[in-house]
């Protein structure tokens, strides 16, 4: 049954099916090159420091990189992945704070996309929703705190994120109470971490992000791959699907290798793992081999 407040909803917005015919249409033609996320689990970590030790079952994976380093000391496939994709989310999307800087329109910006990649949709429409939440500036937490459901449920409509809308326009209102009471209205606290190893920093901000709704733990490794670009305490984390990738594309199949590719910078490590999504979600590997 609908509810109440879905029906007003639905009554006052006499456009939204209009508008979801027209975010059907733009987004059918991406069914056919898009795959989506599965909801499985993504827990593969390396070591950032001397003595450390890996976990997860890929970190310990044999590594098979292609003989054919560049003059740097980087694998050419590694240079041409970042260039080519290395493009992080948030910054695709218009948010204009530096990569390396950890602020919280930044930190809730990832978040935004992480919540919206995690569900089983197509890769461009969580990057397009993404894109319309910039623009509506839900970046930041005063704006999103302030907007109603019926205008998360618009923005949503915008970006062809109509299957999860209203679902979707709850968890973000408890996302803004959540993070202006628990964090005193700055999402890079969710960051706040002692000078621990990489492996207990991804626990400490991982037990922190489990508290928002529709982010599991897909949006977690989505989460932490973009943004150890930023935040180097992350880091190293490359995602069970990305490693798969990078396997199939020649290149190491250890986090801590693939780390080493990037001559162990952390923002780097970010690009690449943008990059080996977008190879993966809209099936590019052909164009590296």
């Amino acid at each position: 049954m609908v509810s109440t407040r879905t029906k007003q909803y639905e009554e006052s917005r006499g456009g939204v099916k209009h508008s979801e015919g027209a975010a059907k249409k733009r987004t059918a033609s991406l069914r056919d090159s898009d795959e989506k996320h599965p909801p499985t689990e993504t827990s593969c970590r390396g070591k950032s420091r001397k003595g450390e030790k890996t976990v997860g079952s890929f970190a310990k994976a044999k590594s098979s990189p292609r003989e054919n380093a560049s003059a740097s000391g980087r694998n050419d496939i590694v240079s041409r992945l970042v260039s080519t994709y290395g493009t992080l989310p948030h910054l695709k999307a218009g948010v204009t704070a530096h990569p390396e800087e950890r602020s919280s329109q930044t930190t809730l910006a990832l978040i935004l996309y992480a919540m919206m990649s995690s569900t089983r949709i197509y890769h461009q429409i969580a990057q397009t929703t993404l894109q319309e939440l910039v623009d509506a500036k839900y970046h930041d937490l005063n704006v999103l705190k302030s907007s109603t459901w019926e205008q998360r449920c618009e923005v949503l409509t915008k970006g062809g994120y109509t299957h999860y809308r209203e679902k979707t326009s709850t968890a973000l209102g408890q996302l803004a109470e959540l993070i202006a009471d628990k964090y005193r209205s700055d999402a890079s606290r969710i960051l706040d971490v002692q000078d621990t190893s990489s492996q207990e920093s991804q626990d400490v901000v991982g037990a922190r992000l489990k508290e928002i709704k529709q982010l599991g733990n897909v949006g977690i490794g989505i989460f932490f791959e973009n943004a150890q670009a930023f935040f180097q305490p992350l880091a190293p984390f490359v995602g069970e699907r990305n490693i798969q990738v990078a396997r199939e594309l020649g290149l190491p199949s250890s986090v801590v290798e693939l780390y080493k590719e990037v001559e162990e910078s952390s923002l780097e490590l970010g690009k690449l793992c943008a990059a080996l999504t977008t190879v993966r979600l809209e099936r590019k590997v052909k164009e590296f081999n």
